[in-house]
């Protein structure tokens, strides 16, 4: 198209476009589903406006403390999860119409196109951007932690205060950091060990059905948080299978819903590591009369262990600061950074000072965690 005199705004439009649209699409309707499913957001933003969406209503019936309440939390969440399958099918057909080739009649290396004039407004879009969307977020976060008082922005108004009361004053706070961090390992450890042995299954083995396997790890994680959450409390505390499990108010349950919603993460890293290893080395083990285990421990674990590390942080990151699913799941004496955050400013905080100081905290340890998956993966995995 080039060569028959089209411009690049001609070929991005005409050619590229449609190319890429499948995708564009498909990436659109992930972005509803995700918006769809979260609680934070509207939680904090909406409801002091009385905006009130799904997610938000299922966690109103559901501190309801009745089974009246779950029955409506459950109407609410098969809409929801109805949304989700919708989302999801249409989403696979899209990216089924989306297998293009690009053909040539010779090798050719990408080209790289000249903005011209258009170079600095562009950079100064991307620029705003990352100034509202980033900075202008974070730098409020920071001045109202370091603020005594709430108001307008002066060097004398800022101090440590919310800090010592957030740290020193509010009991909560080291429980919740505790639980934060063993509810996170523990989901990790687990979601990991279980998607090595799914993904040496998906990748190494030719049982029948292996394939399904990527398919039902990958289901709860696209299950809308609120809705997962409340299988879980109905499951296990409801009886609706003619039988109770005595694991609802505890940690035992969160860690068994951020092992079912973050299990594909840890499924597909490890995949990936599984992947890029020839199955010469454990032939070669075999023949050399090697156990099954012995291969597993020489062989398999050494040249897996960087994605074992990186899958072990990247389901962490999430656990750690997840609030969707834990403001269901939680009681009194089982908070999480994430549901005390949400505590603080719904109920405890009127000035937001205390709020800010541990979702400045939250930033900065999963900022910290990040940076180490990248490190460990030479920039593989991670933000």
């Amino acid at each position: 198209a080039r060569l028959s005199g089209a411009g690049p705004i001609r070929v991005f439009f005409q050619i590229t476009v449609p190319i890429i649209f499948p995708s564009l699409l498909s990436g659109i309707l992930l972005v509803v589903l995700a918006a769809a499913a979260s609680f934070g957001v509207p939680a904090m933003i909406g409801n002091p406006a009385r905006i009130y969406l799904i997610t938000t209503k299922i966690y109103t019936f559901q501190k309801m403390g009745s089974m009246n309440g779950l029955y409506m939390a459950g109407s609410l969440s098969v809409i929801l999860l109805a949304l989700a399958i919708a989302v999801l099918w249409l989403n696979q057909k899209l990216l089924k119409k989306g297998h293009f080739k690009t053909v040539g009649g010779k090798s050719s290396r990408p080209s790289l196109i000249a903005l011209n004039s258009m170079q600095k407004p562009l950079l100064v879009i991307l620029f705003l951007l990352f100034i509202v969307l980033f900075v202008l977020p974070f730098l409020g976060i920071l001045i109202t932690a370091l603020s005594k008082v709430q108001g307008r922005f002066s060097f004398s108004n800022l101090g440590f205060q919310n800090f010592h009361r957030v740290f020193y004053e509010v009991d909560e706070t080291p429980r919740a950091l505790w639980n934060s961090t063993k509810l996170a390992f523990w989901a990790a450890t687990i979601a990991v060990f279980f998607g090595m042995v799914l993904s040496y299954i998906v990748q190494k083995t030719k049982i029948k059905g292996r394939s399904l396997v990527e398919i039902m790890a990958s289901l709860p994680y696209a299950t809308p948080g609120t809705v997962l959450a409340l299988a879980f409390i109905l499951t296990f505390s409801s009886g609706v299978l003619g039988f109770k499990i005595p694991l609802y108010n505890t940690l035992g349950l969160i860690v068994l819903a951020y092992t079912a919603k973050y299990l594909n993460f840890a499924l597909r890293t490890t995949g990936d590591g599984f992947g890029q290893i020839d199955d010469c080395l454990a032939e070669a083990a075999r023949v050399s009369g090697a156990s099954w285990f012995t291969t597993m421990r020489t062989i398999w674990f050494p040249l897996m262990k960087p994605a074992l590390v990186a899958s072990w942080f990247l389901v962490f990151m999430p656990c750690f600061s997840e609030l969707t699913m834990t403001i269901l799941l939680t009681g009194p004496g089982l908070e999480t950074l994430g549901t005390l955050i949400f505590q603080l400013q719904e109920y405890a905080d009127a000035s937001g000072g205390g709020s800010a100081v541990l979702a400045l905290l939250t930033v900065i340890i999963v900022a910290l965690i990040n940076t180490t998956v990248k490190i460990l993966s030479k920039g593989k995995y991670g933000l």
